[in-house]
């Protein structure tokens, strides 16, 4: 699949041919005779035509160039013809404006949809790759019981049988690799939502996943409607992780809060817990896929979040005050 163009660029074939557009328009303008007011129109049309391309292949910044580059070399013939034709020339004047303002209107509306293009595409692919991953996993998930079944039914080479576990251990970690590429995450639609309302969403969720580790959740929402763009499933996900984590280090007891507030321009996501906290040696390390402190951990769960905030636009810090007790990861977003 080809890679659209980013925004504000645009094929050096397609710029010749604006260039060459704009040069003949011009020396027919200068080249024909004021009496042929009828031509003369033609060509000043045509211009637009110039302009709207240029502001269509190549967004408001090709636009905006086009039509000051048409604007500069048309003022002259206005000025030369204005005292022979200066009611025809009236209208050339405020055909100048229209130029501009074609411009700014094609060439936003152009940016818009090449921005949407770039991010369905985008999503296309990281669907197609969660599609593949898990079906990598469900493959190894398959190997995984037929060397199961092996062990159960106790080899008596114990050689091969110590080969078999060590095998198995590898394919465990592979396959809790793999199936974080889920594609019920990966295939989400990028959309503008606001935080707020997906953190209500999901506050059954997160607190029947905290019952389930014997941890109350609380959900404090200070802001109001703070929108960001991304897709809602990823940021479901992303806190999901994060209170995951949270309930596993208050070990059964205290309370994890997840709230928003607002500081210096920026909104806060903060997942707090009342848990063990994060031993000063680890922390450096915690941002490393396959490093976890939990005995089941995979040690990708931080990673895939860190990954995540920074699709959606915001930034992670982790807080942590071991050995006293407590953690707090912020996720902050610009307003």
């Amino acid at each position: 699949m080809n890679e659209p163009l980013k925004i504000g660029e645009i094929t050096p074939l397609r710029a010749a041919v604006l260039g060459l557009g704009i040069v003949v328009l011009s020396l027919l303008h200068y080249i024909t005779p004021y009496e042929k007011v009828i031509f003369h129109t033609v060509y000043r049309d045509l211009y637009f035509l110039i302009i709207l391309l240029a502001a269509f292949w190549g967004g408001f910044k090709f636009g905006l160039v086009a039509s000051g580059l048409v604007t500069a070399i048309y003022i002259p013939h206005v000025y030369m013809t204005w005292k022979a034709q200066p009611g025809v020339n009236i209208g050339n004047a405020l055909q100048i404006g229209l130029y501009l303002t074609a411009a700014w209107v094609v060439g936003v509306v152009s940016d818009r949809d090449r921005a949407k293009t770039v991010a369905l595409q985008k999503s296309q692919e990281l669907a197609t790759l969660g599609k593949a991953t898990f079906a990598v996993a469900d493959e190894v998930d398959s190997i995984m019981k037929l060397l199961q079944e092996a062990l159960v039914e106790k080899l008596r080479d114990e050689a091969l049988m110590s080969r078999i576990r060590q095998v198995y251990e590898r394919l465990v970690v592979l396959k809790q690799s793999l199936v974080h590429f889920d594609p019920a995450v990966l295939d989400g639609v990028v959309e503008a939502f606001s935080l707020e309302d997906a953190l209500l969403e999901m506050k059954g969720d997160l607190e029947r996943l905290g019952k389930a580790y014997g941890t109350r959740v609380n959900l404090r929402i200070d802001t109001d409607s703070t929108v960001i763009r991304g897709r809602r499933n990823a940021f479901a996900r992303l806190v999901k992780e994060l209170v995951d984590n949270a309930c596993w280090a208050s070990l059964g007891r205290g309370v994890v809060t997840v709230r928003t507030h607002e500081k210096d321009k920026r909104v806060y996501v903060s997942v707090e817990d009342e848990g063990i906290g994060i031993p000063e040696e680890y922390r450096d390390k915690i941002f490393t896929p396959f490093f976890s402190t939990r005995p089941d951990g995979r040690g990708l769960g931080l990673p895939i979040c860190k990954m995540l905030v920074r699709e959606l636009g915001g930034h992670l810090e982790v807080l942590s005050r071991a050995p006293h007790p407590g953690t707090a990861v912020r996720i902050a977003f610009s307003k």
